[in-house]
């Protein structure tokens, strides 16, 4: 099992009524940029639901340079505009997460990239939670 210190939350920046599986996310990493699998480890749809990605013992493909410690996390849509669906099941997943993997720190792909990306402040929200 490798070292995981961090979750790394990202969206797809898609627009917030449309439904964007890991399936597709798939085909976007897979196709478009080479990749041999989706970057993520796990992907929030719309309703709530958790789809899974790349296994979390494997290193993810989500933030350059900062992958080998993380879990990656995307959410269907751009943020702050998700369903409370969405974030419903962004608390539980990353609450989860935290205490099965002694996880140091949540923070946003714009905390480690140029990016606006997930579209809020991933630390302010966990520190409220």
């Amino acid at each position: 099992m490798r070292k995981l210190s961090r979750i790394i939350i990202h969206h797809t920046a898609t627009p917030n009524d449309r439904e964007v599986t890991i399936d597709e996310i798939r085909g976007w990493h897979v196709k478009d940029n080479g990749w041999r699998d989706v970057g993520y480890h796990r992907h929030i749809r719309r309703d709530g639901r958790i789809e899974r990605g790349r296994d979390i013992d494997e290193p993810g493909a989500h933030a350059y340079g900062h992958n080998e410690d993380s879990i990656g996390i995307s959410i269907a849509g751009t943020g702050p505009d998700f369903t409370r669906h969405q974030w419903a099941t962004l608390e539980q997943i990353v609450m989860s997460l935290v205490r099965k993997y002694g996880i140091e720190r949540v923070i946003g792909h714009r905390d480690v990239g140029d990016t606006k990306c997930p579209g809020f402040d991933v630390q302010l929200w966990y520190a409220n939670n």
